[in-house]
């Protein structure tokens, strides 16, 4: 109905959950390292360049570490190979994973599924009962990951600009 009166699809958006009782314990297991102050710059480069457009910058992100956010990090030598960006709510027993960016030299390598599925083993470790993230329904290889570690979609966010 929007689109035969000239409206154009924009933007979509998947919100996906998971809960305590959907987790499936990490297989591949890894410690995880928090982003160290060395590794600022780093991640700065990488998700800005990952995410030129998004709403939060890199150097955004690194200004809120400890604030209300936490960023676990996979580095395979000495260079920063993935990130994942958790964002805390006061008062709440749910975490949103903000952000998962890998290299764009390491796609395809499992260091995405690595990172995060250990980051779940963490949430859950925790005080946390679920965890909920918001994708690009047109990232598909995301979808199919978030999908395959049990998050769920919620809700489906259409926009539309006429």
């Amino acid at each position: 109905m929007l689109e035969s009166n000239s409206a154009v699809r924009d933007l979509n958006n998947y919100n996906l959950k998971i809960t305590i009782d959907d987790y499936m314990e990490s297989m591949n297991k890894m410690e995880l390292v928090n982003l160290e102050k060395e590794h600022y710059e780093d991640l700065i480069r990488i998700h800005d360049q990952i995410f030129p457009e998004i709403y939060i910058s890199g150097r955004e992100i690194v200004e809120k570490i400890g604030v209300n956010r936490d960023v676990f990090v996979l580095s395979e030598e000495t260079e920063l190979d993935a990130y994942c960006v958790l964002r805390y709510w006061e008062n709440s027993d749910n975490i949103t994973v903000e952000i998962l960016g890998v290299d764009e030299e390491k796609r395809g390598k499992g260091y995405g599924r690595k990172l995060l599925s250990n980051v779940l083993d963490y949430i859950f470790s925790e005080r946390f009962k679920s965890a909920n993230l918001i994708v690009d329904a047109d990232n598909e290889k995301a979808i199919s990951l978030y999908t395959s570690l049990g998050f769920k979609i919620q809700k489906i966010d259409l926009h539309y600009t006429l």
